[in-house]
């Protein structure tokens, strides 16, 4: 039993030499590239040509959205100064100091820190407002914008300073501090 599978293992060895020989004969070791192969370089050139030049296309496209999104915030945002610069030229006065100073607090949510969100304003908005007051004016009255994170845009508010701080303006915004 030993003996036969050596000697098919033997005829097996043979056989793959021979069919070796035979193939490096017939050109299959040759260095030389057939024509399928070159068809085939060829239509994958091609392919990756194309692609490449659709990437060119779709960057070209999302530049492009980038500057029309980076304008219409512009736009946006100078509408919205606009907004603000009409609604101070129509702003009334406050009254004057011999008022008597309103003794009820206003209505809204604590945010902390004394400062209270009116009916329609989110306490992210409220601190945000103090926070854009206290960093571009300070004291005194005068117009600032604030972020709102909730809708991904700046809203001009309009600030006094009295016995105590109020903020008004974006859509129904109210703040007040100390």
């Amino acid at each position: 039993m030993f003996r036969g599978s050596w000697s098919k293992a033997l005829s097996a060895a043979l056989l793959l030499v021979m069919v070796g020989l035979l193939t490096v004969g017939c050109g299959g070791g040759s260095s030389t590239a057939s024509q399928s192969e070159i068809a085939q370089a060829e239509r994958h050139a091609r392919q990756e040509k194309a692609e490449k030049e659709k990437e060119r296309r779709l960057e070209r496209k999302l530049e492009r959205l980038e500057r029309e999104n980076k304008e219409a915030k512009r736009r946006r945002q100078e509408k919205a100064r606009q907004q603000q610069k009409a609604r101070e030229e129509a702003h009334v006065p406050p009254p004057a100091e011999s008022s008597p100073p309103s003794t009820s607090p206003p209505s809204g949510t604590d945010c902390g820190g004394g400062v209270i969100a009116g009916p329609e304003t989110s306490c992210a908005f409220a601190l945000e407002t103090r926070a854009e007051y206290e960093r571009e004016i300070g004291a005194g009255s005068g117009s600032i914008e604030a972020y709102s994170e909730a809708n991904e845009e700046w809203y001009p508010m309009y600030c006094t300073e009295g016995s105590e701080h109020e903020c008004s303006g974006a859509i129904s915004a109210t703040v007040y501090w100390p």
